[in-house]
């Protein structure tokens, strides 16, 4: 349990350091705010990863994202990418 209790620590103090060399290399104040956004919600998702072992929802989100129906749906989408920008090219 200690273990699992320092990991976690080192990978919110990791994530932290990461998050403010990110916002230091933003140019634009406008862009800051989309990158702290997102970088938050990262955020909440390292820190409520404990609570997903409780429960044990991690496997339930692991389970989702390899799915075969979403493997599907991931395939149709790059191929409406590509279809998309092959429309895109012609003049």
């Amino acid at each position: 349990m200690t273990t699992y209790l320092y990991e976690w620590l080192k990978k919110i103090s990791f994530y932290s350091i990461l998050v403010t060399v990110v916002l230091q290399i933003v140019p634009n104040e406008s862009y800051r705010k989309y990158v702290r956004f997102v970088t938050g919600l990262i955020f909440v998702v390292i820190l409520s990863e404990p609570v997903f072992a409780i429960f044990q929802i991690r496997d339930s989100f692991y389970n989702i994202y390899h799915n075969e129906a979403y493997y599907q749906q991931e395939l149709e989408l790059k191929a409406a990418e590509k279809y998309m920008e092959e429309l895109e090219v012609e003049p």
